[in-house]
């Protein structure tokens, strides 16, 4: 059966709004000095950037194989972008290298998610 195109991208959008509404907890947590509240928000963050692709899976409720992998190939951008990010604050804004390569974390994820999504038939 063919899903129109929001229904496809469902858990993507799902996901990156989840994403985006941490990301302004943690400036309001920051601006309030509520920093137990703010360390939970970025701890948050991080599982959700580097599983990005898997919690728009999860949330997309695609049952065509074929629908899951481009959903996933979809999101794995976001998740790099996210990724990166967020390594880029925690090295107190500045770009090494290896923020960059731990911002490819979600691509081995997503990597991993395809096969067992590949394989489970």
């Amino acid at each position: 059966m063919s899903e129109s195109i929001i229904a496809k991208n469902r858990g993507l959008i799902s996901a990156s709004t989840l994403f985006w509404f941490f990301f302004l907890l943690h400036i309001i947590f920051a601006s309030m000095e509520l920093w137990f509240l703010f360390n939970l928000v970025v701890i948050s963050i991080f599982f959700i950037s580097h599983f990005h692709s898997l919690i728009a899976l999860y949330l997309s409720r695609l049952e065509d194989n074929s629908s899951k992998i481009f959903l996933i190939k979809t999101s794995t951008f976001f998740s790099i972008m996210y990724s990166i990010g967020y390594w880029y604050a925690v090295n107190e804004m500045s770009f090494k290298i290896w923020v960059f390569i731990a911002g490819m974390i979600p691509l081995l994820i997503s990597l991993f998610i395809m096969r067992y999504i590949i394989t489970d038939n």
